[in-house]
């Protein structure tokens, strides 16, 4: 298992409404890193283990384990490499390709353009806003984020899920080159 992979679980673990915003390395009183494990102790008794295929989220609000299907369906467990986009006010253009179809963005007021077709979306924080050319899964967590895509994977529509408050996923006209 990659650790990209567990990433993307841990954030999927988060959209379940788990208050684990103290469970993060920086706000951590503990982090132990043993036998392919990480564990991390919140100074409020939070914990998160992220290791054996699996994430285990404890928070204020309740709990959740996000096990790890490389074999399931793309819309529980992506497959390939995930690419992790973090930070506060960035501006990024990737594309998505076949080694690379999987996006975790994570911050604050980033703008990030993704071309070509990605498997999965997900986009995590506050007032970002990311510009899509075609996604099969879009997942929201957060605050006033903004999705626009332009078509979902294959000609349908993608899968889309929103946590949080005032998050918007809209579709757009392809722009004209």
């Amino acid at each position: 298992m990659k650790l990209e992979y567990t990433i993307t679980s841990l954030l999927f673990a988060a959209g379940l409404g788990l208050s684990l915003a103290a469970v993060t390395p920086a706000r951590a009183d503990e982090v132990e890193i043993t036998d392919g494990q990480v564990k991390i102790k919140g100074k409020n008794g939070e914990k998160v283990v992220v290791g054996n295929g699996k994430v285990v989220a404890k928070g204020a609000s309740g709990s959740a384990t996000v096990v790890a299907d490389d074999e399931g369906d793309d819309d529980e467990a992506p497959t390939g490499k995930v690419i992790t986009i973090t930070g506060n006010a960035k501006k990024v253009k990737q594309a998505c390709t076949a080694e690379r179809s999987s996006f975790a963005i994570s911050g604050n007021s980033n703008q990030v353009t993704l071309t070509g077709s990605c498997k999965k979306v997900v986009i995590t924080g506050n007032a970002n806003k990311v510009t899509l050319e075609n996604v099969g899964v879009l997942m929201l967590t957060g605050n006033a984020n903004r999705a626009e895509y332009q078509a979902g994977l294959d000609g349908g529509e993608p899968k889309i899920t929103r946590t949080g408050n005032a998050n918007v996923a809209e579709k757009i006209a392809p722009e004209d080159d």
